[in-house]
C-alpha cells in the first residue's frame, strides 16, 4: 500500500489536478500499472495502490490534467526494495 501525505493548493485556472502513479522496472520501463486520483487540497478520494511484482520504482506526478499534460509539481521518485 502507498501511503502519500500531499497538500495541493490549485489555483483559479488549476483548482483541482490529477495525481498520477506510475510504476517502473529495473531497466527504468514503465509498467502498465498507472493509477490516477483526482485532488484537491489536502483530499484524496479512493487513494488505493499496491504495488506490482518486479516494480523497482515508482514515480508520483500531479497533472493539470490527463488531455493536456501540465506539471504543477515536480515528481517524486520512491526507489523499492
Amino acid at each position: 500500500m502507498l501511503n502519500v501525505e500531499l497538500n495541493y493548493n490549485g489555483d483559479s485556472e488549476s483548482p483541482t489536478a490529477k495525481l498520477i502513479v506510475a510504476a517502473y522496472d529495473a531497466d527504468g520501463v514503465i509498467t502498465d500499472n498507472i493509477k490516477t486520483f483526482n485532488i484537491s487540497g489536502t483530499q484524496i478520494s479512493d487513494l488505493n495502490y499496491t504495488k506490482p511484482e518486479n516494480v523497482k520504482t515508482i514515480r508520483i506526478y500531479i497533472w493539470n490534467d490527463l488531455n493536456i499534460i501540465s506539471p504543477l509539481s515536480t515528481s517524486v521518485k520512491l526507489n523499492i526494495e
